[in-house]
């Protein structure tokens, strides 16, 4: 190693009692994630890359499906692209990417990292130079997640909701389910009547309630599974989060091994505690300024009864063995 390598090792090295570990925050659609992962990259300490595993998202990896899901075989094929966003967890990494990045820029197409480093170069100038680590946010990592956190030691905060408070998001967003992308898919979880009843479905047989019903049931399983498996993971209620922000923040910070600023606080009361929208405002795909605690109970104003009642019916029991066990 000559005199100029050591440096750049130096620089990159972990401070005594600083973790280094890529973070992934996952899990059910529509429940909160995109919340906490913006929260987490408020932190001067990580550099944020915004679900990289979405094709509708703006920057992201070219992957053959939606909801992928990894293993070490099947994971081999995308390792070099993965390995790329995990390494601008570097600062010497991260900086020549930027440059490269920009540089091709006006040339032609740079590759993702070069991308998500020169945006973040020109747009989030205190994280791009402080940042150590790396944090994914993405729903659609939710089965790679397990692959990611044993191929490059990532610690995982997994999100869940009501299953009322995800349906009534979809429905007022008139959004389609996921299970036109999930359905025939070979989904890892170990409950086999339901991957049988997943891999059976054909949404254009069934009405949007029926797919948003089996979508939530099957994050929610696979959620539940996950806890059994990886307990050393951190498991998040949306509702509960709602209802004590900064508590639960506060929490997820230290087992991050992250600074929960007074800035961050702040930040966080203010995000939590605005004005609800008026009964006329249209639902946001994600507004993350209003008063968190509305939010718990916000499905039940925006359903009709009848729907109310047959979610409640098929997943409500589910439900409450989630609260009891996350």
């Amino acid at each position: 190693m000559n005199a100029d390598e050591t440096l750049r090792a130096d620089a990159d090295a972990p401070s005594a009692g600083e973790s280094r570990r890529p973070i992934i925050v996952t899990g059910c659609p529509r429940s909160g994630t995109t919340f906490v992962g913006k929260v987490i990259g408020q932190s001067p300490e990580v550099f944020y890359i915004y679900e990289p595993f979405n094709d509708e998202a703006p920057h992201h990896l070219r992957l053959p499906e939606r909801f992928i899901a990894l293993d070490e075989e099947s994971g081999a094929a995308f390792r070099p692209a993965i390995d790329e966003l995990i390494a601008l967890g570097r600062p010497v990494t991260r900086w020549g990417k930027a440059v490269r990045g920009a540089v091709e820029c006006r040339a032609g197409e740079p590759d993702l990292a070069g991308r998500l480093a020169a945006r973040a170069l020109a747009y989030r100038r205190e994280s791009f130079g402080k940042a150590k680590r790396v944090c994914i946010k993405d729903p659609l990592a939710f089965f790679a997640s397990e692959w990611m956190a044993d191929t490059y030691d990532a610690q995982v905060v997994v999100m869940l909701r009501h299953p009322a408070g995800v349906i009534s998001s979809y429905l007022a967003l008139d959004w389609p389910s996921e299970m036109r992308a999930i359905a025939g898919c070979d989904i890892p979880v170990e409950d086999r009547e339901l991957a049988r009843e997943v891999a059976e479905f054909r949404p254009d047989e069934h009405s949007a309630l029926d797919a948003l019903l089996l979508q939530w049931r099957l994050f929610a399983v696979a959620t539940l599974e996950l806890k059994k498996r990886r307990p050393d993971w951190i498991f998040l209620i949306h509702d509960r989060l709602c209802l004590e922000p900064e508590t639960y923040m506060r929490d997820v910070f230290a087992r991050l091994d992250l600074t929960f600023s007074d800035d961050i606080a702040e930040r966080l009361r203010r995000d939590t505690t605005a004005a609800a929208p008026t009964a006329g405002e249209a639902h946001v795909q994600h507004r993350h300024s209003r008063d968190s605690r509305a939010l718990v109970e916000e499905w039940r104003d925006r359903l009709d009864p009848p729907v109310a009642e047959r979610i409640m019916r098929e997943a409500g029991a589910l439900w409450e063995e989630a609260l009891a066990a996350l």
